[in-house]
């Protein structure tokens, strides 16, 4: 899971380090079987309380594509408007495309991998290995 933890993190964490972290410490786990499929701590304390079945699955590339990003948007804000204990919480339909514009297009908000400067998204790429194991 440090390795993820690694990828999380891309400003502070070049690719070649997390090459470096998965190759000197995961690969050699998984290869052994000391490293095995792991199910995440919140699904087996039973803190996720309607279980940890997918609701929906969401594209993170289509979510930054200008022609994809308002469509990818609004089907995540319907995935958390119809959680009963989320639904509540989330702002009104009217307000999505101007949110996805203000994030994705004016680039307001977190600071990303293409927040980058001198980069572009094709410098940062994984290994046929790393999105094996992913």
């Amino acid at each position: 899971a440090e390795h993820f933890k690694l990828q999380m993190d891309p400003v502070n964490n070049h690719r070649s380090d997390i090459e470096d972290f998965y190759a000197n410490n995961v690969a050699p786990g998984v290869a052994d079987g000391t490293i095995g499929p792991t199910y995440d701590t919140n699904c087996a304390n039973g803190f996720i309380t309607d279980g940890c079945a997918p609701v929906d699955v969401l594209s993170a590339e289509k979510l930054r594509d200008y022609t994809e990003g308002p469509a990818e948007t609004e089907r995540i804000a319907n995935v958390l408007l119809k959680d009963d204990r989320m639904g509540q919480y989330v702002i009104a339909p009217e307000t999505w495309d101007c949110v996805w514009e203000e994030l994705i297009v004016n680039g307001k908000g977190l600071k990303t991998v293409f927040d980058r400067p001198g980069y572009v998204e094709n410098d940062y790429s994984f290994s046929a290995e790393m999105l094996e194991e992913m």
